[in-house]
Formats: C-alpha cells, sequence, structure tokens
C-alpha cells in the first residue's frame, strides 16, 4: 500500500500498528500496558461504559459522600453550639470532603439510561468497522482510508 501523503510503501493497516506497537510487561508485584508513539496514534476506538459502571460508582462513592456531608454539618453544628464560629470550620471539613466524593462519583448526563448506552454501543460497532479499514504511513505518520475502500 502506497501512502497518498508522502508516497512511501511502508503503510500499514492500523490494527496491524497497534497490535505491534503494545505489549504487557509482568513484575514481581505489578504488571504494565506500554504502548509506543505511533501505536497510540492509531489506537482502536473505545468501547463505551455500561451503565452499570456508573450505578456501582455512584453507590461505591456518593453514598459515603453523603454521609460525610451529613457528618460535616452535624460537626459544623456542634462545634458552633458548644466553641463558637472560631472551630466551626472544623467541622467543614468532612462536609467539603463528602461533597467532593459526590461530585466524582455524579454520572455525566444520560450515562444511567440503557437506550443512550444502546446508542453508544451501535456507534462503537461502526467506528470498530470504519477501524478496520484505516491504514497508517510509518514514515509520515499520516493515517488514510485506501481510495478503493472509501464510502
Amino acid at each position: 500500500m502506497r501512502c497518498p501523503s508522502c508516497s512511501s510503501t511502508a503503510a500499514r493497516r492500523c490494527e496491524v500498528l497497534y497490535a505491534q506497537g503494545t505489549s504487557m510487561s509482568y513484575g514481581h508485584d505489578s504488571s504494565a500496558f506500554n504502548i509506543s508513539g505511533m501505536a497510540s496514534r492509531v489506537s482502536p476506538p473505545s468501547p463505551p461504559t455500561a451503565p452499570s459502571y456508573f450505578r456501582r460508582r455512584l453507590l461505591l462513592l456518593g453514598v459515603p459522600g453523603l454521609l460525610l456531608c451529613l457528618l460535616g454539618v452535624f460537626f459544623f453544628l456542634m462545634l458552633l453550639a458548644n466553641k463558637g464560629l472560631s472551630a466551626a470550620p472544623g467541622g467543614l471539613i468532612p462536609g467539603l470532603l463528602g461533597g467532593y466524593l459526590v461530585w466524582q462519583a455524579w454520572p455525566p448526563a444520560g450515562a444511567l439510561s440503557d437506550a443512550n448506552y444502546r446508542a453508544l454501543a451501535a456507534q462503537y460497532v461502526e467506528d470498530l468497522r470504519l477501524y478496520s479499514t484505516l491504514w497508517a504511513c510509518t514514515d509520515c505518520g499520516h493515517v488514510f482510508r485506501p481510495a478503493a475502500q472509501a464510502t
């Protein structure tokens, strides 16, 4: 295959370049996924995140976050009543931490919708189909679809 940008014959399918540029290394206590620069440029599309992930995240981060917020309000009011305004900010720390956890746990709009997930999954399948037709030049880095495959 010839690159349309630089006319080099060093063009390869993106799937092949990605597979050749990635590796997994295992250590005594850990493992690592290694990826080359070219492989990161031609990586396949990422699958959509399932609604169950967001539900689990909301449960594991959101509920403790709400409890910390309530605990912070309780401490704030107790410290305010017993020691005055100078000690009250100590109760704000759990409340702010809880608020941060709730903020981190909150899913993006539509993330919990099964219909939205089905639409994203259909788009992902189409993106994978398109990805399987892409080529990349190892000399200039140009990513292209051969003219015969362009639709």
